[in-house]
């Protein structure tokens, strides 16, 4: 519900009358946001793996990005675990489930932890002098081509 100020103020509008309407998203401390990632549920809670997942996506071996960070939130973990065919990714690795990928992070030192989107198309690569390295896999593995992913530059 809209706090009251906000219902206020739309009750004054009229039936029929222009209005344009502007969001954003702000964080509790009150500053603005200009980018954001989508994720799944937490796997990893306070440091207890608490996967909500049990259908055949969860429990079964993929490949799996997660993003884990420590409860001062010092550290922080992109971690990716590969593909689960040699044939597709040339790694021969068999993935994992949602709670092995929870477990990892704990291991890690990890107290919370959420899976970016998966699959096949899970990379990691590092920008280096004379171009851009594939570093989860033989580099001989195919990269294939996402219309998204998160990049971490120098400021």
């Amino acid at each position: 519900m809209a706090p009251a100020a906000a219902r206020a103020a739309l009750a004054k509008v009229a039936v029929g009358a222009h209005v344009e309407v502007t969001t954003g998203v702000q964080g509790a401390d009150g500053v603005g946001l200009t980018e954001a990632v989508g994720s799944s549920s937490p796997v990893l809670t306070g440091g207890a793996v608490v996967v909500a997942c049990t259908g055949s996506y969860g429990t079964g071996w993929r490949p799996r990005t997660v993003v884990a960070w420590d409860n001062r939130r010092a550290r922080v973990w992109l971690i990716t675990i590969n593909a689960t065919s040699s044939g597709a990714s040339g790694t021969g690795v068999r993935g994992v489930t949602y709670g092995e990928a929870a477990d990892l992070a704990r291991r890690l030192g990890a107290t919370g932890a959420v899976l970016l989107d998966g699959g096949h198309s899970t990379t990691a690569a590092l920008r280096e002098r004379g171009g851009v390295r594939r570093i989860d896999a033989p580099a001989s593995a195919r990269m294939r081509p996402v219309p998204d992913g998160v990049v971490l530059a120098p400021a």
